[in-house]
């Protein structure tokens, strides 16, 4: 990874509190840290704009910096909150690692500052090293069995 610049590191450092506390960056250095935000995307979403809907094909995974985020089940029988996400939590892994649709919708309950890591640059953290290749492929495994087990789940809400 190459080293942000000054300007990088300032932008992130208001965050540094938060950043810690991220379950995703624990037990890496804040400046590795700082290296993989400034490979993401940081973008600002209103209050109520859908982030992705549930059958979407995801290729990124979102970090939440400012606001929070609301998911949601969409079903024809009535849309149902899953979880209420605030700063420093994580959403949208599952697409990201198994390369499937979206299992759930995600909007903006307020006004949102959030970084999307996607796909491709996750791809270039993983060649370097055959042990962080093989630790994500285990994750791409597990996020199957989740999902598998969600749909059993559903299912056997229905009956």
């Amino acid at each position: 990874m190459t080293e942000p610049s000054e300007d990088k590191y300032a932008k992130y450092e208001k965050y540094r509190p938060l950043v810690e506390s991220i379950a995703l960056f624990d037990g890496i250095e804040f400046k590795n840290c700082i290296k993989i935000m400034a490979m993401a995307l940081q973008s600002k979403i209103m209050t109520g704009d859908v982030i992705f809907r549930k059958g979407d094909i995801g290729h990124e995974m979102y970090v939440i910096l400012k606001g929070r985020v609301q998911i949601v089940d969409e079903d024809p029988r009535g849309d149902r909150t899953l979880a209420v996400l605030s700063p420093g939590e994580t959403f949208g892994e599952m697409a990201l690692f198994d390369r499937k649709e979206r299992s759930a919708k995600a909007v903006a309950m307020e006004s949102c500052v959030l970084l999307a890591l996607d796909e491709e640059k996750i791809e270039r953290l993983l060649t370097k090293s055959v042990a962080i290749r093989l630790l994500f492929n285990l994750v791409r495994m597990l996020s199957q069995r989740l999902r598998e087990t969600n749909l059993l789940l559903a299912r056997s809400k229905e009956h």
